[in-house]
């Protein structure tokens, strides 16, 4: 699907327009499955105003985008910042709650089957590539959404969900993105920040990879997720999110801002050498997180 126009407000109607039938489909899926796992409707509405103020505070030219999606799509906005945030609004509900648990027997009884996503960057050749596992209820609902915003000739291709504004893709400076759902025990009791579906939108709006990694750093997100950032020239970050917290679990070596030091490899003097093949899976690899 193409979606071409010279703002947020023309990129996200003609994203709502052109998708309108598939956005009502993912909507009833989600919140049928919201209220599956202990969020009622009005619950994930209310959430989704709360989720709508977030955005428009802290990316509001995306949070402009999701209002003209749902313009176009005749839904409401609610609707929309609900499905934007539906990762946040999971992770508020039975569904993590039971995901993340361990130990027994009845614990695994109340989980929800979920598919695997696992992701994988090949330094020396720049691609980047994932599978989405996720529900087979919706498999047939995802499009290949291309954006062009003529104004900043900036052009982003990204496989997505129907009225979400991005998940795993790339940008033509190429900056690439993908996603992993992850599970950890929370407190909170409603969303804060930026859903992590806008935080790969702010990603693939930037112009290298080291934009986009300072970006997500300073954005205010309370979320369980992991984002593979890549680019062609053998660049990458692996970052993992537990509520608010922001952890980089492996970097190349020219990473020279995130500060520490490499250990050597037993037997061999100075840093290891750049792996050639980085892969992440739906499971934590910071020990603190994974706890």
């Amino acid at each position: 699907i193409d979606c071409v126009g010279n703002s947020p407000s023309e990129i996200g109607h003609s994203h709502g327009l052109q998708l309108s039938n598939r956005i009502s489909a993912n909507l009833e899926f989600y919140f049928r499955y919201f209220s599956k796992c202990g969020v009622a409707k009005q619950q994930a509405l209310k959430w989704g105003e709360v989720i709508r103020r977030e955005v428009h505070a802290h990316a509001p030219a995306i949070a402009e985008e999701i209002e003209a999606i749902a313009r176009g799509a005749n839904r409401t906005a609610a609707e929309l910042f609900a499905l934007n945030g539906r990762s946040e609004i999971l992770k508020l509900s039975s569904f993590n709650q039971s995901q993340s648990s361990t130990g027994s027997k009845q614990d695994d009884q109340h989980k929800v089957t979920v598919g695997e996503c696992t992701a994988v960057y090949c330094a020396d050749s720049g691609i980047l590539a994932q599978n989405w596992d996720w529900n087979s209820a919706i498999g047939n609902l995802p499009v290949l959404l291309r954006m062009c915003r003529l104004d900043k000739q900036r052009r982003i291709l990204t496989m997505t969900e129907p009225g979400m504004v991005a998940k795993a893709g790339f940008n033509n400076r190429g900056v690439a993105v993908t996603l992993n759902m992850m599970f950890a025990k929370a407190s909170e009791v409603e969303p804060y920040g930026l859903p992590v579906h806008v935080l790969l939108r702010m990603a693939l709006e930037s112009d290298s990879l080291l934009e986009a990694y300072a970006a997500i750093q300073n954005a205010p997100h309370d979320t369980n997720a992991h984002i593979l950032l890549a680019d062609p020239i053998s660049q990458y970050r692996l970052l993992e999110f537990q509520g608010r917290s922001l952890e980089v679990v492996g970097a190349d070596l020219r990473a020279t801002d995130l500060g520490g030091d490499e250990e050597p490899i037993e037997g061999e003097e100075g840093p290891p050498p750049t792996p050639t093949l980085v892969a992440h899976t739906n499971h934590y690899l910071d020990q603190r997180f994974a706890a």
